[in-house]
C-alpha cells in the first residue's frame, strides 16, 4: 500500500507538499521585501536630507525662546508699571488709596 510520491499517478498532491511550497514562497517574498526596505531606508536617510529637519527644529526652538523672552520682559514691564501688591494700612508706603498709584 505504501507507494512512492514519484510513482503516484493519481494527480493528488499531499497537503505537506503544498505547505512546503507556500512556506518557501513566503520566505522568498519576505527576503525580497526586506531588501527593498533596506534599500529605501538607505536612499531616504542621506546626510543632506536628515540635517534639514534638525536645522528647522533649531530655528523653531530659537524663535520660541525669543518669544518667551519678550513675553517675560513685557510681563515684567507691566508688573512694574501696575504692581499687584496692596500695602498694609500701617505701612509707610500706604497713601490711603488702597495701593493705587499717585
Amino acid at each position: 500500500m505504501t507507494r512512492s510520491l514519484m510513482d503516484d499517478t493519481s494527480a493528488k498532491v499531499p497537503l505537506a507538499v503544498i505547505g512546503v511550497f507556500l512556506l518557501l514562497i513566503s520566505v522568498i517574498t519576505s527576503i525580497n521585501l526586506l531588501r527593498m526596505d533596506v534599500s529605501m531606508a538607505k536612499a531616504i536617510s542621506s546626510p543632506g536630507e536628515v540635517s534639514a529637519p534638525d536645522t528647522a527644529l533649531l530655528y523653531a526652538k530659537a524663535d520660541l525662546a525669543r518669544a518667551i523672552n519678550y513675553a517675560g520682559m513685557d510681563a515684567l514691564k507691566q508688573l512694574g508699571e501696575t504692581p499687584v501688591i496692596k500695602p498694609d494700612n500701617g505701612s509707610i508706603y500706604f497713601n490711603g488709596t488702597e495701593g493705587a498709584p499717585d
